[in-house]
């Protein structure tokens, strides 16, 4: 029998979740459509209540003038993105950028919002319970891991790049692990990712959403690694802020 997740992960490879319409029933004439690619990061509907999901949360964040199409998968990692690419528009670029892009009496703007990497992370893991004999070779590790994760993250940017689309590229969160020694060991990890995160993205001129400042408590996960309501609420305040055309993405330059 087939559990509650992965029945809901058949569904969304079949159709992306959508918000289209407005509170009396009616299509809702739209401004644009956000579309969320990534894991549950974006797709946390199986951990927390009915109607409190990242989706819905961003959809009442941005006063149903847009359409919501969440994409993402949950227990998703790079490699399953270029699916979920598939299932996107022709069309469907960053609106982010330019001062009121995608804004109501903007004309039609199409946003694309990436957040992928964790359970990459997660898969790796075990290098933390791996034995150093020194700083500088625990330090070495995580460079490594760096390195790897950006060749692949740099190459996954550049197949979403090649379809046309510049998405706001989303960066790696701490989660909330009880274990203190694991919980630094795995911040330690997650910058190490976000570093080469914010690398990949500022090479390709593509804006970036820190994610990890915007859920840092306790309070924003469940599991440890999963969005909390209270973590829902958050970002889709941080993803609607960015479609507004608010300054709370960064672009990162590298003089070139």
């Amino acid at each position: 029998m087939l559990s509650r997740k992965d029945q809901k992960r058949g569904q969304a490879e079949q159709s992306p979740k959508a918000h289209s319409k407005a509170a009396n029933g009616r299509p809702h004439q739209r401004a644009g459509a956000v579309y969320l690619l990534g894991d549950s990061v974006f797709d946390n509907e199986v951990y927390v209540p009915a109607g409190s999901s990242v989706s819905d949360c961003l959809h009442a964040a941005l006063a149903g003038e847009y359409d919501v199409h969440c994409l993402a998968v949950d227990g998703a990692t790079m490699q399953d993105v270029p699916a979920q690419l598939k299932r996107l528009p022709t069309g469907a670029t960053a609106a982010t950028g330019a001062a009121g892009a995608g804004a109501p009496g903007g004309g039609v703007g199409e946003s694309v919002f990436l957040s992928v990497g964790g359970n990459d992370a997660v898969l790796r893991a075990a290098l933390l319970d791996e034995p150093v004999r020194s700083v500088a070779e625990g330090g070495a590790a995580l460079f490594r891991l760096s390195e790897e994760f950006g060749a692949a993250y740099g190459e996954l940017l550049d197949r979403i790049g090649q379809a046309g689309i510049e998405p706001t590229v989303c960066t790696v969160y701490f989660g909330d692990f009880p274990d203190e020694q694991w919980h630094a060991a795995a911040k330690a990890a997650v910058r190490a990712i976000n570093f080469a995160i914010v690398q990949c993205a500022a090479t390709r001129k593509l804006s970036v959403l820190d994610v990890n400042s915007v859920c840092c408590e306790p309070t924003d996960f469940v599991s440890s690694i999963e969005p909390s309501a209270a973590c829902s609420e958050k970002l889709a305040d941080a993803i609607a802020a960015v479609v507004w055309g608010n300054a709370v993405s960064s672009r990162f330059y590298t003089g070139s």
